[in-house]
């Protein structure tokens, strides 16, 4: 008489028993998924929220009050201001 082993023994149960095998391992796959996602999700730092002007710096353009409008520039380094030079 000889002795299976350990996986002639589990495969032999498997193509006994299909369905149930089918079943198991679609929940470990799925389990698997799930931890990997979880580990994923969980172990990498969040980004933190952007707080536009959160520190704005003022700087006085000018003093005249004679601004009419104000255009920035697209990157918002620059400011074009039209000024109208009237004298009463």
């Amino acid at each position: 008489m000889q002795t299976a082993s350990s996986a002639e023994y589990i495969v032999t149960e498997m193509k006994r028993h299909k369905t149930g095998a089918m079943t198991i391992l679609a929940i470990l796959i799925i389990a698997g998924l799930a931890i990997a996602y979880a580990v994923y999700r969980f172990s990498l730092p969040s980004k933190p929220a952007v707080a536009h002007f959160q520190n704005p710096k003022f700087t006085r353009l000018t003093t005249e009050g004679n601004v009419n409008s104000v255009i920035v520039s697209p990157d918002g380094k620059y400011l074009a201001t039209p000024c109208s030079k009237t004298e009463n």
